[in-house]
């Protein structure tokens, strides 16, 4: 597998991958290359993105209050 790093706006919100809750960002794992369904959720916001995972592994940050990439 590949190393991917999740994080959201606010911290803390559920992550779930292909239908399995996994944990609370910032989350730590490592999933085989190709495309997951991951999704957010924190309160009354959630999000379900595409990670594309190749070799170098991947990393997102979503903000779920302006629902968009977070602010670098």
């Amino acid at each position: 597998g590949h190393p991917v790093f999740l994080n959201t706006l606010p911290m803390g919100s559920t992550v779930t991958i292909g239908g399995t809750e996994v944990g609370k960002t910032p989350f730590k794992g490592v999933l085989p290359a190709g495309s997951h369904t991951v999704e957010f959720r924190n309160g009354d916001h959630s999000k379900k993105i595409k990670l594309s995972v190749d070799a170098e592994g991947a990393s997102t940050c979503w903000d779920l209050q302006a629902d968009g990439p977070c602010a670098r």
